[in-house]
């Protein structure tokens, strides 16, 4: 009997470095955020993340200082679910009027793609490509979010005299609320406008784009002057024009 319980307890001894521990999860946590910690806490005036420039660099380092350098996206098995979220409501922001790729999503996908290569190899995705996955989510949420708000042109710029009010928030914070509550796709989609002017500029936008997806647009003669009742070619196309917008 002693000898067996004495085999059994060397082979336990035998095991244990290799069983995974809380504390070996927490070592490698600490990498990622050791990393993140080391690109943030004196950032260049201009940060960069795997070639792209990250617009946010004035919020970034604040938000993840608050968070002490945690991230946000992935953990060390895998991305969490608010990442698929995220995602998601990127790869729809045309539909805002917006273009996805102005928030990373082609090289989102592809870091994405790299994680997920890891853990089909059943290997832990390396930290420091967890980092820029990280930094570029991040960047996307509060870039997106911006544009949601308040606009991707200053109209200000472009007409001195504009005078409606701009809306503001304080997108970190929405950012960490919307992480704390699982609701990142939501969250953006508060933020859209809701007034009628925008609804009806989201339908024309949707009706321009069947109608390019459409037969090809009709071009008036550029010699021609149109004239009342008279059945020319071009007064024939503008009819047409009028036609498929609607206008007639």
């Amino acid at each position: 009997m002693k000898k067996t319980l004495l085999t059994a307890a060397l082979s336990l001894l035998m095991v244990l470095p290799f069983l995974p521990t809380a504390q070996g999860t927490e070592y490698r946590s600490d990498i990622a955020s050791a990393l993140l910690r080391k690109r943030l806490e004196r950032p260049p005036a201009r940060i960069m993340c795997v070639g792209r420039v990250i617009c946010s660099s004035r919020i970034l380092p604040k938000f993840y200082a608050n968070r002490e350098y945690r991230l946000a996206w992935s953990s060390e098995e895998s991305l969490l679910p608010q990442a698929g979220a995220l995602m998601k409501f990127i790869r729809e922001t045309d539909k805002e009027a917006l273009n996805p790729l102005d928030y990373h999503l082609d090289i989102l996908e592809y870091l994405q793609s790299e994680m997920d290569k890891a853990k089909a190899k059943a290997e832990k995705p390396l930290s420091s490509l967890r980092v820029d996955y990280d930094l570029l989510m991040t960047d996307a949420f509060l870039l997106c979010g911006s544009h949601i708000v308040s606009g991707r042109v200053d109209p200000e710029k472009i007409h001195e005299d504009w005078f409606a009010r701009r809306r503001y928030e304080d997108l970190a914070s929405v950012l960490q609320v919307a992480l704390d509550t699982n609701s990142v796709e939501e969250t953006l989609r508060s933020l859209v406008p809701k007034h009628r002017g925008y609804e009806r500029l989201k339908k024309a936008l949707l009706d321009y784009r069947r109608m390019a997806a459409g037969d090809p647009w009709p071009v008036l003669p550029r010699e021609e002057t149109l004239k009342k009742d008279n059945p020319s070619e071009g007064i024939i196309t503008l009819r047409k024009r009028l036609v498929l917008t609607g206008d007639l």
